[in-house]
């Protein structure tokens, strides 16, 4: 956990950032509503993990693009475990460990997220700016795993199951030139940072314990320390 952590060089004990992306596909006439996104077209959710070299630890694929960041999140096989085992049976100690992500999800010990709000102060603006600097690391990870592999842009055939093989397919591809040192370096940027939050709803499912360790995380930063 130690050397996954050193990796990420501004926020302090992330082994992970998470982060959600649609795969457009052609789906059947009658599987249309379920699978239209909020850009109006017909996608599955990608929902990955990566570290701190951008490459893939866990991938999440297959649910329609209808479906919320957060509920794809939730309902993945590492949160079902989570739920089950408890958040140490991935982080060993959600004390020092966790993952990072944006607003689109709840918060939790094991998920550090943005502060949001009016009412943003400056250590927390300065606590979103390094959360933020490590974070933006799956957003290159997807970046050159749909520029590298123009065929997850758009999967034309009308098999969701085949769909998702070939997304799958192409993440395994991503890691095994990452692994390689075959890196590409014209990032596509068609990633969706337009993101539909409902605030409300993740401020509900926040957690005492979480805030505290947010906020302590926090007080580590101070103006001098931005670059």
């Amino acid at each position: 956990m130690r050397d996954i952590s050193e990796g990420f060089k501004k926020y302090p004990g992330v082994i992970g950032a998470v982060y959600g992306t649609h795969i457009f596909v052609k789906v059947e006439k009658c599987q249309q509503d379920s699978y239209i996104d909020r850009y109006r077209r017909t996608s599955i959710n990608l929902m990955a993990i990566c570290d701190s070299n951008t490459l893939f630890t866990y991938v999440f694929l297959g649910y329609p693009g209808s479906a919320h960041d957060s509920r794809v999140f939730e309902n993945s096989i590492m949160c079902k475990n989570i739920e089950r085992h408890g958040p140490n049976f991935y982080f060993l100690d959600t004390q020092k460990y966790h993952l990072i992500g944006d607003s689109a999800f709840a918060l939790r010990t094991w998920l550090i997220t943005p502060y949001q709000g009016d009412n943003v102060t400056r250590k927390q603006k300065f606590h979103n700016y390094y959360l933020s600097s490590d974070r933006v690391k799956i957003e290159h990870c997807f970046g050159a795993y749909k520029g590298r592999w123009r065929r997850v842009q758009y999967i034309n055939n009308y098999n969701i199951c085949k769909a998702v093989e070939i997304a799958t397919a192409a993440c395994v591809l991503h890691n095994f030139c990452i692994l390689h040192k075959d890196t590409w370096s014209n990032d596509f940027f068609g990633i969706d940072l337009d993101r539909n939050i409902n605030q409300a709803e993740l401020e509900d499912r926040g957690n005492i314990e979480a805030e505290r360790k947010r906020n302590r995380i926090a007080t580590l930063y101070s103006y001098a320390d931005i670059t």
